[in-house]
């Protein structure tokens, strides 16, 4: 059975499990109230034949497969800044044991452990990011299922929350180039206040 706990928040060796003292473990009814992700169990050596996977893929509508595997150091570090997709995400581990950070609702960071079978669903929107342990750096294989032709945001949350307070939207539409230059999609307005807001807090000039 998959395992989930918040984690500390030390930044030594993501690779470890970083439990709290004492650990504080999460239920998946927890995970999902808190964060929405969703887990499910299906065969990792057959799985395209797996009736909930099945099931899942036609209801939902995502395509595109997409394996990871001999993950690198610099594959890992990549993998372990913060992001979120505006999918739904569908991870499934192969073989090996990953670790995805969810960030909750709360604002606080809970570890999954994903072994052999066991499937994620990260809605989009949900602030991730993932690590193996310390023992499957080079034998960790995994799916992702997605939509195609979607792009994903690294964005920094502190900015983010600057666009959504002067928006006084909830959730803000965009999505990152190839350079990772912000494209945001908003009227006039938000664009007036988030000027203001430049001009107040980081004192520069027309």
């Amino acid at each position: 059975m998959v395992r989930a706990w918040f984690i500390d928040e030390d930044p030594k060796d993501p690779r470890a499990e970083h439990h709290r003292t004492p650990p504080k473990f999460v239920s998946l009814e927890e995970l999902y109230r808190t964060t929405g992700v969703e887990y499910f169990q299906v065969d990792p050596k057959n799985f395209q034949l797996d009736a909930t996977f099945r099931k899942l893929i036609e209801e939902r509508g995502n395509q595109g497969i997409e394996e990871i595997e001999d993950l690198d150091p610099n594959d890992l570090k990549v993998l372990y800044v913060e992001h979120f997709h505006t999918y739904d995400e569908f991870r499934i581990c192969l073989e090996g044991c990953g670790y995805y950070d969810i960030r909750d609702k709360f604002d606080e960071w809970i570890r999954v452990e994903i072994l052999p079978g066991d499937l994620l669903v990260i809605p989009g929107g949900c602030y991730h990011r993932f690590t193996v342990d310390k023992n499957v750096c080079n034998k960790y294989t995994s799916l992702s299922i997605k939509y195609p032709n979607i792009l994903n945001s690294q964005q920094p949350r502190s900015f983010l929350n600057v666009l959504t307070k002067v928006s006084g939207y909830q959730k803000i539409n965009f999505s990152m180039t190839s350079s990772m230059t912000l494209e945001i999609i908003f009227d006039s307005r938000i664009l007036q206040n988030l000027r203001i807001y430049i001009l107040q807090h980081f004192h520069t000039s027309d």
